[in-house]
């Protein structure tokens, strides 16, 4: 079972990665939470860390986009270092997932717990 929980949780951080480009990143942490969350701790802790970077995400961009339109357009500039900076954490997270460690994003807000 520990090999089944690592290959989850790692499918939840890859899973996001691959779907983030068609705003659909939230999908495969839900769907491994939904499976996976009362048969192991640490994918219902990689699969929550992950929906709650993937809703941070998200209003952080819904604020990035009100403030590009105030700022005619400066604030777009952040867009791409964001992105990055979050796939960054995203393949940190899928390594400590690939390893069986714990990890929690440190710009992410805990809406789930």
């Amino acid at each position: 079972m520990e090999t089944d929980a690592r290959n989850a949780s790692l499918a939840s951080h890859i899973g996001a990665i691959v779907l983030t480009p068609a705003g659909m990143g939230w999908v495969a942490p839900l769907v491994t939470f939904l499976m996976f969350r009362e048969r192991s701790t640490l994918v219902r802790h990689h699969s929550v860390q992950e929906l709650n970077l993937q809703i941070t995400s998200l209003l952080f961009f819904l604020a990035l986009s009100a403030a590009g339109f105030l700022t005619f357009g400066a604030a777009f500039l952040l867009a791409p270092l964001a992105y990055i900076a979050i796939l960054v954490f995203q393949i940190l997270a899928s390594i400590a997932a690939s390893k069986g460690n714990e990890y929690r994003y440190p710009i992410a807000i805990p809406f789930l717990r």
